[in-house]
């Protein structure tokens, strides 16, 4: 999976240097609200033989932070994301690191107003804590996103993104003499709001 990163690296790299005479790099800085699904049980043996079972379900919005650096190629945008997701539900904590690659479209809709449609793949790193087990494993993860971003100045843009976000295979499974915990799926739906720099 790493590798997987470091090539994806390597080739918005090599697509930014090819089309120099029409890009610019850029950053952007975001805070959204993050609606993560568990798809997972927990179950608590506190004391043999009862049993509490738990269903993870959906667990409590979070605050989500997102940076990206890419490049404008012309309507087209290739970038790099980085977020930090994560959520509770009772004393289970699922917290997920997630690196990104994404391309999207811009789409003039009126004067300093565009709509963006993209999508994006990568990696997510993700980590389950219980009170009675703990696991993390790496999942390959997709991800589309819509928004709108306004142009405030020549060099600066304020946006709004929506993302649908998931992953593939992810199996968290950790067994102890206390009790059982275990994860399926990292679903998330996140809004952000957040500034874009161009550099």
């Amino acid at each position: 999976m790493r590798n997987v990163l470091w090539g994806a690296a390597a080739a918005l790299l090599m697509v930014s240097s090819s089309n120099a005479d029409q890009r610019s790099w850029y950053v952007s800085l975001e805070a959204g609200m993050s609606d993560l699904g568990g798809g997972g049980d927990y179950v608590d043996v506190s004391t043999p033989p009862f049993v509490m079972y738990f269903p993870i379900g959906d667990l409590d919005e979070s605050i989500t932070p997102i940076g990206t650096i890419g490049a404008y190629l012309g309507d087209w945008r290739v970038e790099a994301e980085f977020a930090l997701r994560s959520g509770d539900y009772y004393s289970t904590q699922v917290d997920q690191t997630t690196a990104m690659l994404n391309v999207a479209y811009d789409i003039g809709v009126v004067d300093h107003l565009s709509l963006t449609l993209g999508a994006g793949v990568g990696a997510d790193f993700i980590s389950l804590e219980t009170p009675v087990a703990d696991g993390d494993t790496i999942s390959l993860a997709y991800q589309g996103l819509v928004g709108l971003s306004y142009e405030l100045t020549d060099s600066t843009d304020i946006t709004l993104t929506y993302r649908y976000f998931d992953t593939l295979d992810v199996e968290i499974s950790e067994a102890t003499p206390l009790g059982f915990a275990s994860l399926g799926s990292a679903d998330d739906r996140t809004i952000s709001l957040g500034l874009r720099f161009a550099l």
